[in-house]
């Protein structure tokens, strides 16, 4: 068994690369974002753009896309039922966990062009999500003629055959109610530390313009995402990358012939680095070794 391991194990490497391969990796990826920002500095108050998927984990592979995320910053949705200037409240009322309904105030001076992505209902103006993601995939036709609308993004070839996805999404400034639990849930192994679980929580949030496709309004709904914690919770020892990399290569083929959808490989993809964490978070540290 020790030396299946070990051939296992020096297969995974050749596919994601030694752990200094992949620190590397990491770090060019911050420079990459640094710089990306710098470039963005004067829109910086209007949206804050952020390099995700697996390349910040270092997760390079052949047919790795691009994901792209911009979080606007001048408007900010809130748990809190009062209206504040600006603000966009959180409805989870007979709503699925993990979704929501953006609800708006009657001062439509605060949403400029949000506006045009409202619609009126008994209990108030609500923010559609399906009206925000085609207005924003508008937006980026402007530029990139070819750019469809791919679930929640916005996705476009930039040449070489090269696919970028790109994310719009609204920032909640406080952690949401239906994930109090996480905070407070007894640990074994103390990952996440106290400190990163203040950082992950004082960052809030972020809503994506999808809602559950189970729902029959589902265009009204927003997805709660946690995109932000997954980026800081993301330096994973090389023995969680090398147990993502075997789950994708042995998963995604599976998908990847009919009837399976893109969106289900995709989600298999992110799932198995979901689960690492949770398992990091469950189990002690020797528990994958």
């Amino acid at each position: 068994m020790e030396r299946i391991s070990v051939r296992v194990w020096t297969e995974v490497c050749k596919c994601i690369g030694t752990e200094d391969e992949v620190f590397v990796r990491r770090q060019v990826v911050e420079c990459n974002e640094t710089i990306f920002k710098h470039i963005h500095r004067k829109n910086i108050q209007c949206f804050m753009p952020i390099i995700s998927g697996s390349r910040v984990e270092g997760l390079i592979q052949p047919d790795s896309d691009i994901d792209l995320m911009y979080v606007f910053n001048f408007t900010f949705v809130s748990d809190n039922s009062d209206f504040l200037n600006g603000y966009i409240i959180m409805d989870t009322d007979n709503i699925k966990p993990g979704f929501v309904r953006l609800v708006c105030s009657d001062k439509l001076e605060y949403y400029g062009e949000f506006i045009e992505a409202m619609i009126e209902k008994n209990d108030g103006l609500i923010l559609s999500s399906l009206l925000f993601r085609d207005q924003m995939v508008d937006h980026m036709r402007e530029t990139f003629t070819d750019t469809i609308a791919h679930g929640p993004c916005a996705l476009y070839d930039i040449g070489f055959n090269i696919e970028v996805d790109t994310l719009i999404c609204l920032s909640c400034n406080t952690w949401p109610r239906v994930a109090t639990e996480w905070i407070a849930r007894v640990r074994i192994n103390n990952w996440p530390s106290p400190d990163l679980i203040s950082d992950i929580v004082r960052d809030g949030c972020l809503l994506v313009p999808i809602g559950n496709p189970n729902s029959q309004e589902s265009y009204l709904e927003w997805r709660l995402s946690f995109s932000l914690a997954e980026k800081n919770l993301y330096i994973l020892s090389i023995i969680h990358n090398s147990c993502v990399t075997k789950s994708k290569i042995y998963f995604v083929p599976i998908f990847s012939k009919q009837p399976y959808s893109f969106a289900l490989r995709k989600k298999t993809s992110s799932g198995t680095k979901r689960l690492m964490k949770w398992v990091s978070d469950e189990y002690c540290p020797n528990f994958l070794k």
